[in-house]
C-alpha cells in the first residue's frame, strides 16, 4: 500500500495515518497476541480482577517498549555526539543501538516492535543532527535495500510454506473471517476518525477513510503470529490455513486494486517538493500567530503544546544530545533555522549552475 502511495503521491496526511496505524497495529497485534497466550494457558476462565490485570499488562508491555525505544535513541544521540573524528563507524552505531533496543525490549518481554518504531523517532529528531551527510546517505539506502530484501524473504516464506504445512480448509470459516477483518476494520477506522475529526481543523475525507479501510493489509506479523502457535493445539491447522488465506486475499484482491482505486476515486495528491523560503517564513509566523491567540484567548491547544515542546528542545534537549554549536545570543532553535535556510539556498544555487 505505502509502495501505491509513493507511486501516486497521495497527501502526506493519508499517507502518514496509514504507514503510522501499519506500524502501530503490528506492535499492538504483538502485544495483544502474548496477553491472548497467557489466557489460554490459564485455561481461558477468567473473572474480571484477571482482566483487569491484562489491561495492565497490556500498558505495561507496550509503555515498557516505548520507554526503551527512547532511551537508546537518548543513548545514541549522546555516543554520536563524540564520533566527530571516526565518521566512518556512524551508519553501525545506529544499526547496532536501533537492534539493541528490540532486543532489550523483548528480553523484559515487552514490545519489541514499539521499542524500535520509537527508537526511530528519537533517532531522526536528534542523531541526525549529528551523524555526516554521508552516514546519513548510506543509513537511508542500506535500509531501503534491507527492507526490499526482508519483504521478499518474507513472500518466499508465504510461499515455502504452501508445501509444508498442512492446511485444514473450512471455507466457511475462511469467509467469515475474511468478512469480519473487513467489517471490523471499518468500524473502527471510521468510529476513530470521527473521534479525530472533531479536534481537527483539516478534517480526514470520506474518499480517505475509504482507503485506510480498504489498504488493510496482512502479512508477516499475522502469519508468524499463527505459524508459532503449539503444534499440539487441534485447530492451529485451521488458524494457520485461515491467516494465510486472508493474507492472499488482502495482499492479492486489495493489494492489487488499491492503486486503480486511488485514481478512480480521485484521492487527493501532493507533489513532493521542499518548501520555499517564503513558506517557511508564513509557517512559522502562522505559528506563532496562533499560539499568540491561544494564549490571549486562554485556551491552550496544539499550537501552545507545541510552542512549549520547541521551547524545551530548543533550550535544553537538542543541547544536551546534540553537537551543534550555537552562538552567543542566539538559541538552538534560531541557529538551526538559519543553518537550515542557508542550506537551502546553496542546494538551490547549485542545482541551477548544475542544469545550466
Amino acid at each position: 500500500v505505502l509502495a501505491v502511495f509513493d507511486t501516486v503521491h497521495v497527501n502526506e496526511v493519508l499517507h502518514i495515518i496509514v504507514e503510522g496505524e501499519s506500524l502501530l497495529n503490528d506492535a499492538v497485534s504483538v502485544v495483544l497476541y502474548k496477553i491472548m497466550g497467557i489466557i489460554v494457558d490459564a485455561g481461558g476462565s477468567l473473572d474480571s480482577k484477571e482482566y483487569g490485570i491484562g489491561f495492565i499488562a497490556f500498558l505495561v508491555i507496550s509503555g515498557g517498549g516505548t520507554v526503551i525505544g527512547l532511551m537508546y535513541a537518548v543513548i545514541t544521540s549522546v555516543f554520536t555526539r563524540t564520533l566527530t573524528h571516526v565518521r566512518v563507524v556512524e551508519p553501525l552505531v545506529v544499526f547496532i543501538f536501533a537492534y539493541l533496543s528490540y532486543l532489550t525490549a523483548e528480553l523484559f518481554h515487552w514490545s519489541g516492535i514499539l521499542a524500535i518504531i520509537f527508537c526511530g523517532f528519537g533517532m531522526r529528531h536528534y542523531v541526525e543532527e549529528n551523524i555526516s551527510r554521508k552516514s546519513h546517505t548510506t543509513i537511508k539506502y542500506f535500509m531501503k535495500m534491507l527492507a526490499v530484501i526482508s519483504e521478499s524473504v518474507i513472500f518466499m516464506f508465504l510461499g515455502l510454506a504452501l508445501c509444508t504445512v498442512e492446511f485444514d480448509i473450512n471455507y466457511s470459516f475462511i469467509g467469515f473471517a475474511i468478512i469480519l477483518c473487513l467489517f471490523f476494520r471499518a468500524v473502527v477506522v471510521i468510529l476513530f476518525v470521527y473521534i479525530s475529526n472533531m479536534f481537527r481543523v483539516q478534517k480526514i475525507a470520506k474518499v480517505d477513510q475509504f482507503i485506510m479501510v480498504y489498504g488493510g493489509l496482512r502479512g508477516a506479523i499475522s502469519f508468524s503470529l499463527a505459524f508459532i502457535l503449539n503444534k499440539d493445539l487441534p485447530w492451529r491447522n485451521l488458524i494457520v490455513t485461515t491467516t494465510f488465506a486472508v493474507i492472499m486475499f488482502t495482499v492479492f484482491i486489495q493489494g492489487i486494486t488499491i492503486g486503480p482505486l486511488v485514481k478512480l476515486l480521485h484521492v487527493r495528491t501532493h507533489e513532493k517538493k521542499k518548501p520555499s523560503l517564503n513558506e517557511e517564513i508564513m509557517e512559522h509566523m502562522m505559528a506563532h500567530v496562533m499560539w499568540g491567540f491561544e494564549e490571549v484567548v486562554g485556551k491552550h491547544g496544539e499550537n501552545y503544546y507545541r510552542q512549549w515542546f520547541d521551547h524545551i528542545d530548543n533550550t535544553y534537549l537538542m543541547r544536551w544530545f546534540t553537537n551543534k554549536r550555537i552562538e552567543k545570543g542566539m538559541t538552538h532553535g534560531d541557529a538551526i533555522d538559519i543553518l537550515k535556510v542557508f542550506h537551502n539556498l546553496e542546494q538551490h544555487d547549485a542545482m541551477e549552475m548544475a542544469d545550466k
